[in-house]
């Protein structure tokens, strides 16, 4: 066996049969055929994952030795069947409406699945898809007369004299096809500017969202304190929507949202919902909550959590009986404990350390993730709950081990930021390259 094993071997050049170990040792290939990568760490074997492609049944071919390569190049190398990034970015449609309607705009903006509009003086129109912002083809540099009446357009009265004091403003508007947007105009140095967010027709399901099945226990919570935090545009309001509507059709009781402006509109299920917006149906957040505690309801939701006296309020809300959810631009479940302690005078953080560690139910901290094949953008999830032994941390001013404790809390349905990335990395949905941005430990992502 061994002396034909040699014999045939023999016939392909650098290959050589060793007796001893009875193997064939085959020399590598200079140049392999899917390239070279480089990149900070390697890559597993087997190329890429695609979604909703049958898993393959054949062992990934072993990686060829790279090449020698300069010195000067402080890089791993790794080969690669294919590159991880499947589609290059497809080019938008141009636009073919009426240059200076804002309407036939923002249904563009819509219908190729944008987030925001941005109408700015001496600038054309441009959109957020996916995370990056595009200039829409097709149309030309906005004039500041165009501009602003674009802007005004999509006014009220009550907002048009707010901009005209202040100089900027926030609002909503609903088009003549039912559709809703959330609205901030200012004025910059180039002239008139507004950003239009795009809102939702559909309140979304769990599994759309991607939501772990364990937040379903929410609809249990009678009272008490659900947060909801991330930075500017990650989909809190959404999710927030998700959760009202849940209530919404398992509870017989009492809905009041407090909103500036009111964004995604709630129908009347089991319960009776109220939306309240802040500057046309109440003067502020604060008054609005005073003034919920004698309206009888069974859930409040507080549109964003600014300043102490809304947090206060909110604190007490949910001490005195009733289910409040609310929002805050904090990354963390740890670092959203330490904002509301930190907003309150030293002299009174004891009290409200009591206060939040009797009424926490639940933190969401959320982050929006590019997919990896380029086909829009899914969320990542951190979890905490109120558990006795978060409740006993925050008492204790021990804020700093709630990471800790959510990472071995995975029993109760908690998990770290960390470890929802480690899991759309494992899935294949996103590349670690695009995520570590938002990691607590960037380097375990190397």
């Amino acid at each position: 066996m061994p002396e034909e094993s040699s014999q045939s071997s023999a016939k392909i050049p650098g290959i050589r049969f060793d007796e001893s170990s009875s193997s064939l040792h085959i020399p590598a290939s200079p140049k392999p055929a899917g390239g070279i990568r480089f990149e900070d760490s390697p890559s597993p074997p087997g190329g890429e994952i695609h979604i909703g492609s049958a898993p393959s049944t054949t062992k990934p071919k072993a990686a060829a030795s790279p090449p020698s390569l300069p010195s000067t190049l402080n890089k791993r190398v790794s080969f690669v069947e294919k590159e991880e990034r499947t589609q290059p970015e497809k080019p938008l449609p141009p636009y073919s409406g009426t240059p200076d309607d804002i309407i036939e705009l923002l249904l563009y903006a819509r219908s190729h699945f944008g987030s925001d509009l941005h109408i700015a003086s001496g600038s054309t129109p441009k959109m957020r898809l996916f995370g990056d912002v595009r200039e829409i083809p097709g149309t030309g540099k906005l004039s500041e007369e165009s501009a602003q009446k674009m802007i005004f357009a999509t006014m009220g009265q009550d907002a048009k004299d707010e901009y005209l004091e202040n100089l900027d403003t926030d609002y909503s508007f609903t088009d003549e096809h039912r559709n809703r947007y959330r609205c901030n105009a200012m004025q910059t140095l180039h002239g008139s500017c507004a950003v239009f967010r795009i809102i939702s027709n559909k309140i979304m399901s769990f599994e759309e969202l991607g939501l772990p099945d364990s937040l379903k226990k929410i609809k249990d919570y009678k009272k008490g304190l659900v947060l909801v935090t991330g930075p500017s545009g990650c989909g809190k309001s959404t999710t927030l929507a998700t959760f009202v509507d849940m209530v919404n059709e398992q509870e017989e009781g009492h809905i009041l949202t407090i909103e500036d402006p009111v964004e995604i509109l709630h129908t009347s299920k089991k319960s009776l919902v109220n939306h309240r917006e802040v500057k046309t149906h109440t003067k502020s957040f604060a008054r609005a909550l005073k003034s919920a505690l004698r309206e009888d309801p069974d859930c409040i939701m507080i549109g964003e959590m600014r300043d102490h006296e809304t947090i206060s309020l909110a604190l007490t809300a949910a001490e005195t009986g009733h289910l409040v959810f609310g929002t805050l631009h904090t990354s963390s479940a740890m670092k959203t404990i330490s904002r509301i302690i930190d907003v309150f005078p030293a002299s009174e953080q004891d009290q409200i350390r009591t206060m939040l560690s009797e009424s926490i139910q639940c933190v969401i901290s959320q982050v929006l993730c590019k997919r990896k094949n380029g086909n829009g953008l899914i969320a990542a999830f951190e979890v905490m709950y109120g558990t006795a032994g978060i409740r006993s941390l925050v008492r204790n001013s021990k804020e700093f081990q709630i990471p800790s404790s959510i990472e071995v809390g995975m029993k109760e349905g908690m998990n770290t930021l960390d470890q929802a990335l480690h899991k759309l990395i494992a899935k294949g949905l996103v590349d670690k390259r695009d995520i570590t941005q938002y990691a607590t430990r960037p380097e375990d992502f190397v």
